[in-house]
């Protein structure tokens, strides 16, 4: 008996809120069409994140059939603020601001806007006791839109079933007040992504998108663009989810000459374009070697022996790829257009470490001989000035040992320039 209570008491509540709300009337401030992901039960894969992401991949902006339901829920929203602003000016008692309010009554807009909506989705979570109140009755479902500001819910559940997991996505409209499966799928080794077009589809009708096709570009080159009649058309896996009618289809890539084609989408499912474009040319690149005669390789194909090519309408991206004994290979990938190139080849004793190494160990040694002579200079003179012998004694010392210091100062400096010059060369 108490569960009865507390349902009885849930259901109540759900129905007093929903019918103190506007039939259309939402939370929602702008004129999204706004759609939560409410996961269900949950025993296979975590399937929300791909939901999620193939809506905002495929499913972007709202049909036209959608029009009518977001032009009452904007009149009932602004029905209801004028009215609120009307009864906030009688509690004030001032006519003047009465009198502004009451004339928004009459400007509100009386033609449904045109053209879609942006679609947006929100990842919802599941807390206790919520389920029971969206499964309860439809008022449930009205309930839980309008108080978290949606038009449309997602409910998705996966469950286990043996080495497979089944997926089942559900949807519920404010606009058309039905809850329906959109989506069942069992899919093996927790990979959803092969059934990615078909939940595109599945969430294209469900927004009033009737009748939906596929077209498929085919060759496309590497950054293709697409307009649709002048809109950006989103396209995945060389494939783009469209209504049906006429399509001007303006396609694009960097370093190709564009083109434009007509298409008249509706006849089949699935409509192949060719996407192949020409590469642009940009006239004649002189290539040069600063290490005399060598091999050149251009886009990965041999260009010749010699100390400088020209490539005559030359395409990007372009790579060149330059060779020659003794000398380290180098390779440029270039997307700029430009007349020349110079080539400046690396020795390959420049990356000799060993090279590196002896350098490093000789400046080292002529370091340590340095202080040691210098230091011993400095202490012959010290201990003839504090003993006062003969100079006979500490005179040749002290000569000896700043003649060494000098010459060896003088090794060093070599020493340091050689180790600069390899430390340098090893890091290019």
């Amino acid at each position: 008996m108490p569960g009865t209570f507390r349902k009885l008491f849930l259901l109540l509540t759900v129905t007093s809120f929903v019918l103190c709300q506007v039939l259309y009337a939402g939370p929602s401030l702008s004129t999204d069409f706004t759609i939560g992901i409410f996961p269900l039960e949950s025993t296979g894969i975590e399937a929300n994140d791909f939901v999620l992401e193939t809506g905002m991949t495929y499913c972007t902006t709202s049909a036209e059939s959608t029009a009518s339901y977001l032009f009452a829920r904007s009149q009932a929203k602004t029905a209801k603020e004028i009215e609120t602003a009307i009864h906030q000016a009688y509690a004030k008692e001032n006519a003047a601001e009465v009198k502004d309010a009451r004339k928004n009554l009459a400007v509100q807009d009386v033609e449904d806007p045109v053209g879609p909506s942006p679609i947006m989705y929100k990842l919802l979570e599941s807390k206790d006791g919520l389920k029971d109140i969206l499964d309860s009755s439809e008022l449930g479902l009205q309930w839980y839109c309008h108080s978290n500001g949606l038009d449309a819910l997602l409910f998705v559940s996966s469950r286990k079933v043996s080495d497979y997991s089944r997926v089942i996505v559900e949807y519920y409209s404010l606009d058309t007040k039905e809850r329906h499966t959109i989506f069942d799928k069992l899919c093996l080794n927790q990979n959803l992504y092969p059934f990615q077009e078909d939940l595109a589809i599945a969430l294209l009708q469900a927004t009033g998108h009737s009748d939906v096709f596929a077209i498929s570009f085919e060759n496309p080159p590497v950054g293709m663009e697409v307009l649709a009649n002048g809109k950006p058309l989103t396209i995945v896996a060389s494939k783009a989810f469209v209504p049906s009618g006429e399509y001007e289809l303006t396609i694009s890539a960097f370093a190709h000459i564009g083109k434009t084609l007509v298409v008249d989408v509706g006849g089949s499912p699935l409509i192949q374009v060719d996407a192949s474009l020409l590469a642009d040319t940009y006239g004649n690149l002189a290539l040069f070697s600063g290490s005399g005669n060598a091999s050149w390789f251009v886009n990965g194909e041999p260009f010749g022996f010699s100390t400088g090519i020209v490539i005559q309408d030359y395409t990007l991206p372009l790579v060149v790829a330059v060779a020659k004994d003794g000398f380290a290979l180098k390779a440029i990938q270039t997307r700029k257009v430009q007349n020349s190139i110079d080539f400046d080849l690396k020795p390959l004793w420049m990356d000799d470490t060993n090279l590196l190494g002896e350098a490093k160990k000789t400046f080292y040694g002529s370091l340590q001989s340095t202080i040691f002579l210098f230091g011993f200079y400095v202490a012959c003179a010290t201990l003839s000035d504090t003993t006062g012998l003969e100079s006979q004694l500490w005179q040749p010392l002290l000569v000896a040992t700043s003649g060494f210091a000098l010459v060896s100062s003088v090794n060093l400096i070599k020493s340091l320039a050689s180790y600069a010059f390899f430390a340098r060369t090893s890091n290019r």
